[in-house]
């Protein structure tokens, strides 16, 4: 693999700080004692079987559930010194799901475009594929009085008619917010925290009093930030409490997998795909969409993460990452679409049909026999996505299951062979006539 020159790998990583950054969550607490920017991302099944009848339903429920939760925690955070509750709220909706809920005619559901609002910022997750044994807070630290990553929930909370629902989603909040832990002895599923005849036992064997030094919910409440910075009090129950249904917004994602084995080498090969694939980005790529580039040999190699080619400038700073390229190593395709899955949001070892968008490949090797990652297995688990896999095959020792990829992905297969005088400028044509597919991302409806 070539080195990168210092300016290049302080942009890598200013780049992955940013996304970083970017990540994590947005809710606020506001001077009038209102929570702004709570997020709520409610997923669709792994299989992608949505009844749109049925999520229409769980969304009126859910909005109900969190002004009912809000309320709860009104009246709570009353009682140990500050009125707190829920402001403007949003829940973010899936593309797919978005279409399915506008063939309805009476939903009654009002849907906006999302501008801040991720996946990868939610507070909350809704999903059928958490199951209720796993529902509750998340954390990446277990630190008393530190907000958690995030909450999962299972949409079987929705399902029934559970008088608990709001309570425990206030709970849950209570936990990610405040960094409380639960007051449940191990093993008891029958205790209910929310009993207001229940008074803390700071000996009693619980994650409370285990990470919180034996102090009362109440205690640790009292010494977070939200309790002690000079802001009001909400004044009336629910008062500014409204939510709203946004859906990502509609944009266009491709990878392009670039093969720069050593046989790339010879006969200009990797001239001739250098200059296709920088013409395909200055010409064709659509303004708007999202791009990432992948080279590989024996392994792939990230050049760049999804960019939003909004700009001159950006086209130019994929065109020069693809401009760097040199060949040499040995062939392994498997990594490099594995590699791209992941970029994509999908997981090769548990893949859904949550995620879509396209993978361009441009390959002129046969798969080597040491790679670690298998094809077969690569192009099994592709085919269980809503990704498209668009493969050229540039020459004739590229291996003939570039075929069976783009098939199994509802994608292109290309050949085009290497030793004719045109093979540059058939190339170019080849990934000019290729179109980026939607990528999981929405349209207001």
């Amino acid at each position: 693999m070539r080195l990168k020159n210092v300016s290049t790998i302080f942009m890598t990583f200013l780049a992955a700080f940013c996304i970083q950054l970017d990540a994590s969550s947005k809710l606020h607490l506001a001077d009038d004692g209102y929570y702004n920017d709570l997020l709520v991302f409610v997923q669709i099944p792994a299989d992608g079987n949505v009844q749109e009848k049925h999520y229409a339903h769980l969304l009126h429920v859910l909005q109900t559930a969190l002004r009912e939760a809000s309320g709860i925690l009104e009246k709570l955070t009353h009682n140990v010194g500050r009125r707190l509750g829920f402001g403007e709220v949003s829940v973010l909706l899936p593309h797919s799901l978005s279409e399915k809920l506008a063939q309805l005619n009476h939903s009654r559901l009002q849907l906006h475009p999302a501008t801040w609002q991720r996946p990868e910022n939610a507070d909350f997750v809704v999903s059928p594929d958490i199951k209720e044994s796993d529902e509750g807070v998340v954390r990446d630290k277990f630190v008393c009085g530190a907000q958690a990553e995030k909450v999962q929930l299972s949409t079987k909370i929705l399902e029934s008619s559970n008088a608990y629902r709001p309570r425990t989603m206030a709970l849950y909040f209570s936990q990610f917010r405040w960094g409380l832990f639960s007051e449940a002895p191990p093993g008891d599923a029958d205790f209910k925290v929310s009993d207001p005849r229940h008074r803390h036992n700071k000996d009693a064997d619980n994650l409370l009093n285990m990470n919180c030094n034996q102090r009362s919910a109440a205690e640790v409440i009292r010494d977070h930030e939200d309790f002690l910075r000079p802001i009001n009090s909400a004044t009336k129950m629910n008062s500014n409490f409204n939510v709203r249904l946004v859906v990502e917004p509609e944009r266009r994602r491709v990878v392009i997998v670039m093969d720069i084995s050593g046989s790339m080498g010879s006969d200009n090969r990797i001239q001739s795909l250098i200059g296709a694939v920088n013409h395909y980005i200055a010409f064709t790529l659509e303004t708007g969409s999202e791009c990432a580039l992948i080279s590989f040999t024996g392994n792939p190699t990230v050049l760049q993460n999804f960019i939003l080619v909004d700009s001159p400038a950006v086209r130019r700073q994929l065109m020069q990452s693809v401009s760097n390229l040199t060949a040499g190593g040995g062939t392994c395709i498997s990594g490099a679409v594995q590699e791209a899955m992941k970029l994509l949001g999908e997981d090769p070892t548990s893949p859904t049909h949550r995620s879509s968008g396209q993978i361009l490949l441009v390959t002129e090797g046969e798969e080597n026999e040491d790679c670690s990652i298998s094809l077969d297995s690569t192009i099994d688990a592709i085919s269980k996505t809503s990704l498209r896999v668009n493969t050229i095959r540039f020459g004739e020792s590229a291996d003939m299951r570039m075929s069976l990829l783009a098939s199994v992905t509802n994608g292109s297969a290309q050949f085009i062979p290497v030793d004719s005088n045109l093979a540059a400028s058939k190339l170019l044509l080849q990934l000019t006539s290729l179109q980026s597919d939607l990528a999981g991302v929405n349209r207001t409806v």
